[in-house]
């Protein structure tokens, strides 16, 4: 069943304290690291930064096996490593 944590039942609730984030939570948590950590690259960085950054928002969502968003970052990577002057990435 997927519910969030506040859609969870009492007895789900408990089993999450006691058995811990499932690996899906904790590959969803580093996708969303990554993604703010390229926004942070994007206020503040190099082309290239921001380039690399992309990359690993990609590879986060890759190990998450969410193809969606992996699709769509590999596209942002190509735009932000092509702006880098890394064309035909």
């Amino acid at each position: 069943m997927n519910r969030t944590a506040a859609q969870a039942s009492p007895v789900e609730q408990v089993a999450a304290a006691v058995v811990g984030p499932t690996p899906q939570a904790i590959y969803n948590k580093v996708s969303s690291d990554a993604v703010a950590q390229y926004g942070i690259a994007k206020r503040n960085g190099a082309k290239m930064d921001i380039c690399v950054h992309a990359g690993f928002v990609a590879a986060a969502f890759m190990q998450a096996k969410d193809e969606a968003n992996y699709r769509q970052w590999k596209q942002t990577e190509t735009v932000d490593c092509a702006a880098a002057g890394l064309p035909g990435r």
